[in-house]
């Protein structure tokens, strides 16, 4: 080609320069939503992060309450545990006296019987005695001449 003579440019049916240039620009738009997708999902973990963060501060302190609970609960039941220990032996103490009172009772009881039986005889001896105590009566009486 000559120097002076311009150039004619054809256009051929297929341009890659364009083509590239708008894969470019599609491109670059992607990135764009790609970045500000990037940006939300960075705020939704930020949100959801102070959530968890909140959560657990509130599960830790529920903890801790817990804890406290359990150690003064452990230590009422010790308490408790030293009381019954005490009480139980206080109880087979009183169940060897009950045991004893029962016996006594039941001798008691026995002895009772007897006098009962024991007074009953005497009760009917006296009644055989004042019987023949009346008779013996009237027959003086008789004799006399009182009746």
């Amino acid at each position: 080609m000559a120097k002076g003579s311009k150039k004619t440019k054809t256009t051929p049916d297929y341009d890659s320069g364009r083509e590239t240039r708008v894969l470019l620009e599609q491109i670059r738009n992607d990135v764009k939503v790609v970045a500000q997708q990037h940006g939300s999902i960075k705020e939704d973990i930020k949100e959801f992060k102070n959530s968890v963060n909140h959560r657990f501060d509130r599960v830790e302190v529920a903890l801790m309450e817990n804890s406290r609970d359990i150690k003064a609960n452990s230590r009422d039941i010790r308490a408790n545990n030293i009381a019954i220990k005490a009480n139980s032996r206080d109880i087979k103490a009183n169940s060897v006296g009950i045991k004893a009172n029962s016996r006594d009772i039941k001798a008691s009881s026995i002895g009772i019987k007897a006098n009962s039986y024991n007074l009953k005889k005497i009760e009917h001896k006296l009644d055989q005695s004042l019987d023949n105590h009346e008779k013996r009566i009237q027959k003086v009486e008789e004799r006399v001449g009182i009746l």
